[in-house]
């Protein structure tokens, strides 16, 4: 990350005295960013973890799984060398 900011974030620093004050914005907003996009993901694996833990969604994924190994199963099964 150090090499990131100090190689991309100058660019957007307006040129001036204030060049310290700009860096540590871009850095609070990079940080605020990177913070909500986290906390977005984590919340939406949650919620995915809790609908795919309920016991008619997990036996159709199993049941799809199944079919599927099964298939799979077969096909080699038949296939010719």
């Amino acid at each position: 990350m150090a090499v990131f900011f100090a190689s991309l974030l100058p660019q957007f620093v307006p040129p001036g005295g204030e060049s310290f004050s700009a860096l540590l914005g871009l850095g609070a907003v990079f940080a605020v960013m990177t913070f909500t996009w986290l906390a977005l993901y984590a919340t939406v694996v949650a919620k995915a973890g809790d609908f795919l833990r309920r016991p008619s969604v997990r036996r159709t994924i199993e049941g799809v799984t199944g079919m599927v190994l099964i298939g799979l199963g077969i096909r080699i099964a038949t296939e010719q060398r």
